[in-house]
């Protein structure tokens, strides 16, 4: 299972895979799952979207500032006090 990709889940038809979504996830997950489309190969290559942080990689904070439309307050004192706190 670790190393499954999302295409995994599909099945020969091109839709999900429910007997397999159901055997990984909890059932409330796998509602959520299914109301998103599945990949296909006609819909074309996957290529990275997110731009990431000054280095180009994925953190919860960048992903925070980039959803929330903070990167304008980035150079504030404060958030950057908050983004290095140590916590769960």
């Amino acid at each position: 299972m670790l190393n499954m990709c999302i295409k995994d889940l599909v099945d020969d038809q091109g839709e999900w895979n429910r007997n397999m979504l159901e055997s990984l996830f909890p059932h409330n997950i796998v509602q959520r799952i299914v109301t998103i489309l599945p990949p296909n190969l006609e819909a074309g290559n996957d290529r990275r979207l997110w731009p990431g942080n000054k280095l180009g990689q994925f953190s919860v904070s960048s992903a925070y500032k980039h959803i929330n439309d903070f990167h304008n307050l980035e150079t504030t004192g404060m958030w950057k006090r908050i983004w290095k706190l140590v916590v769960p």
